[in-house]
């Protein structure tokens, strides 16, 4: 387990796949194939883009079609401001402050970032966390 402070607040997370519950790996493996294929931020967008243009390029209709409802999710995500990437480092808490963090369905998932995003919790922060956990 990993903890940082943020604010004077405590978080103590999971730091690689061995430690988790497997239900809890499970979370964050969604989250993070979720954001491999479809992404939620405009660098995802211009890769739905290019790739949609390319597979169009070379008559191949059903990788198009597919990447066409990659791209649309992608959109989805964005006006939703479902950040995947923040999705999968809230399902690493472990606690905060404390207090253990045992919930997380999607609705305490979002809660949580928007929690950790008052606090000052940045995007570098979770890229950094999250991909030092994919690693491993």
């Amino acid at each position: 387990m990993v903890t940082i402070e943020i604010n004077g607040h405590k978080l103590v997370f999971y730091h690689s796949a061995e430690e988790m519950p497997i239900r809890r790996y499970s979370k964050f493996q969604k989250y993070k194939l979720i954001e491999s294929g479809v992404g939620s931020d405009m660098q995802a967008v211009g890769e739905h883009f290019q790739r949609l243009n390319e597979f169009l390029a070379y008559n191949m209709t059903a990788e198009a079609l597919q990447e066409g409802r990659n791209l649309y999710y992608n959109f989805y995500m964005i006006l939703e401001e479902l950040n995947v990437k923040s999705l999968a480092f809230a399902s690493l808490l472990h606690s905060i402050d404390g207090q253990p963090f045992d919930d997380v369905s999607e609705d305490n998932l979002k809660s949580t970032v928007d929690t950790l995003s008052a606090w000052g919790l940045s995007q570098k922060t979770v890229e950094h966390w999250v991909g030092d956990v994919k690693k491993k």
